[in-house]
């Protein structure tokens, strides 16, 4: 499967603004792995814990035009980004963004009783553990949870790696 073009314009508008942090971008192999685990599971609900630009995001709605997303994120500028090219992209009625700290987004949700098919982690490793709390709860049965940088490129595994990212991944 090859990086459709709108997907590959936003990567590099991303990687153009963001400069060093673009790293943080889901890479289009593992966009393409997420996209084939949405279509065989027959997503229609996605949360999205870290928008970044909102390219996994808009990886997602160009899945299906059934889907629909809600993706947090306390970045409006960067998010901003992504809602250009979800406008390109015709998807945008799909997404719901969400600028405001997570968790207290995440409980407005657990609030309003809501469930998704499947649910993204990609955000601050520090909160992990309480992100991955909230996602039992808004996960509807047989629902996919899905946690990205979960060995944080090797390091998580060797004990020398001693960053705070590190640790909370390793928690």
């Amino acid at each position: 499967m090859r990086e459709d073009d709108i997907l590959s314009q936003l990567r590099l508008e991303s990687e153009e603004q963001l400069g060093k942090a673009s790293v943080m971008i889901s890479t289009p192999e593992q966009t393409q792995l997420l996209k084939l685990l949405i279509k065989f599971s027959n997503v229609k609900s996605i949360l999205e814990i870290g928008t970044l630009t909102g390219y996994s995001t808009l990886a997602f709605a160009l899945c299906d035009k059934d889907i629909n997303i809600t993706t947090l994120d306390i970045n409006e500028e960067w998010s901003n980004l992504g809602k250009k090219y979800w406008k390109l992209a015709n998807v945008d009625s799909q997404i719901k963004s969400i600028i405001k700290p997570a968790l207290q987004s995440l409980q407005e949700l657990k609030q309003e009783l809501k469930q998704f098919d499947l649910i993204y982690i990609d955000a601050d490793k520090e909160n992990q553990l309480k992100y991955i709390d909230f996602a039992y709860d808004l996960l509807r049965d047989n629902g996919l949870l899905i946690i990205d940088n979960v060995l944080w490129g090797g390091q998580v595994v060797f004990n020398e790696f001693k960053n705070t990212s590190c640790e909370f991944i390793r928690k």
